[in-house]
């Protein structure tokens, strides 16, 4: 029964990944990118995709709290190198730029293909 099931995990991590509903993807500009560079203490739009609460305080104070979130940070962390803080993570991403952590998500996830969602 093991040799099946070692057989099916590599199976099945070695399939390619179809996103079927994805959003696009966003670069970190402006005010927010000034404020995580000038010490600012809280990524807001990071945070959000770890809540559907429109309250800023409930995404700032709660969010941060979530498994969802805590396992994401150790995920991203992972994949990009660097320790298990925002500021670490965002520095990382701006060092990359959006063309190649777009490429280094996609490779790493084994994505193919994308359906892009534009109406959000």
């Amino acid at each position: 029964m093991g040799d099946v099931l070692a057989h099916l995990d590599h199976f099945v991590e070695s399939l390619p990944v179809i996103d079927g509903h994805a959003h696009n993807v966003v670069g970190v500009e402006g005010k927010e990118r000034d404020a995580w560079l000038h010490g600012g203490t809280s990524y807001l739009p990071f945070k959000m995709a770890f809540s559907e609460s429109p309250d800023p305080q409930m995404i700032t104070d709660h969010s941060q709290h979530s498994l969802c979130y805590q396992r994401t940070i150790r995920d991203v962390a992972e994949l990009l190198g660097c320790s298990r803080s925002e500021r670490d993570i965002f520095t990382k991403r701006q060092e990359l730029g959006l063309q190649k952590l777009y490429e280094l998500c996609t490779r790493k996830g084994r994505v193919r293909a994308i359906l892009l969602d534009d109406l959000f």
